[in-house]
């Protein structure tokens, strides 16, 4: 919920999700994103509003109080619309930090910011690994010899180490006040702020990213956070993105980059605490020929053997693309895109997978 958003957005808000959005999904209610990290505009606002309200202690302990109380009038807006207060999921927030943390809960416990005493469901937390150390390389002088394989082994001995115990930390914090356990955010933070102008280096933090042994630190990290903190719903950071002086954070670079280590590690290692993914991507891949590739009058055929595949057509920036099917049956389908040129994509989804392909319109 955006920080400034008054009772009225939040009530609007909720009764749209109330009235239009599928019953049986969860809905995760969190009150604006890292209000404790002082970079962003809404820190200083939650600082500034407690202030006015008379909350007393150090800036960051007032901000910390205002957002247990904004987070509480949020949960409570939203449960007053909801007919089925089940399908809302109350989240509180924290830097990954245990007193933090304690601290925010606490006070969302008391009276006084939580006057209707409104329940939280979970803390959500972003147990990133290895976020310190590409500043540490530059800060004790070692960017000119440090090597692609020292910064993994770095990573793999200490970073995660360090991770696990902030996770557990955490996760007690959790449990003291009854909550589930999930992450907003999370996965590798391999970035320098602090030395970023230097070219050689920034490439050689993305090479680390691009290293097959990238795959083995991701099942590490997910299978201590599935297997042994026993974590919840967590959301990867993020999908794709290609890499830049401020980090390489997709776990894949672009659509069809299905080799990438990173998102090795999310299949091999992660989906299968989802349960059964159903057919495996690959497979269905090689059995999909598109043609005529590029298309110069916008007609695509896809020659398939999929099982009720739902079609969508998008640009490269994900903008939805006009097209009509004309013809579908169980072996040939036959697209038109309309007033489209360029390099796009097509997409194909039924209960058990989902394929994306790229496509050229001259």
């Amino acid at each position: 919920i955006p920080h400034m958003a008054n009772d009225n957005f939040i009530t609007e808000f909720a009764t749209l999700l109330q009235d239009s959005l599928d019953s049986g999904l969860n809905i995760y209610v969190e009150y604006s994103n890292e209000v404790w990290n002082g970079i962003f505009n809404q820190s200083l606002y939650a600082e500034s509003m407690a202030v006015s309200l008379g909350y007393t202690g150090q800036p960051w302990e007032q901000g910390w109080k205002y957002y247990a109380k904004r987070s509480a009038d949020v949960h409570r807006l939203f449960e007053d619309v909801f007919t089925n207060d089940g399908q809302v999921i109350n989240v509180v927030a924290s830097q990954m930090v245990g007193y933090v943390a304690d601290y925010i809960l606490d006070r969302y416990s008391e009276v006084l910011y939580n006057p209707t005493m409104v329940q939280a469901e979970a803390l959500a937390v972003a147990p990133y690994f290895g976020g310190a150390l590409a500043d540490h390389i530059g800060d004790i002088g070692l960017i000119p010899t440090v090597t692609v394989n020292d910064i993994l082994d770095s990573l793999e001995f200490n970073s995660l180490p360090q991770s696990f115990l902030a996770m557990a930390e955490l996760d007690a914090v959790a449990i003291d006040h009854s909550l589930d356990f999930i992450a907003y955010e999370g996965g590798q933070h391999l970035v320098s702020y602090g030395y970023n102008s230097n070219a050689a280096y920034v490439d050689t933090l993305i090479a680390v990213n691009r290293h097959s042994r990238m795959e083995s630190l991701y099942c590490q990290y997910f299978d201590h956070w599935y297997g042994v903190i026993n974590g919840g719903l967590f959301c990867n950071f993020s999908s794709h993105g290609l890499p830049s002086v401020y980090g390489s954070w997709g776990v894949k670079e672009f659509m069809s980059d299905t080799l990438a280590p990173k998102y090795l590690g999310l299949k091999n290692c992660v989906f299968s605490f989802n349960g059964d993914v159903g057919l495996d991507e690959n497979e269905l891949v090689e059995e999909l020929l598109i043609y005529p590739q590029p298309s110069v009058d916008g007609i695509i055929n896809i020659d398939h053997d999929l099982v009720s595949p739902t079609i969508y057509v998008y640009d490269m920036l994900g903008r939805s693309v006009d097209f009509e099917i004309l013809t579908e049956n169980d072996e040939l389908i036959s697209v038109q895109v309309k007033n489209f040129k360029g390099i796009g994509v097509i997409s194909f989804s039924g209960s058990n997978y989902s394929i994306t392909k790229s496509i050229i319109i001259q």
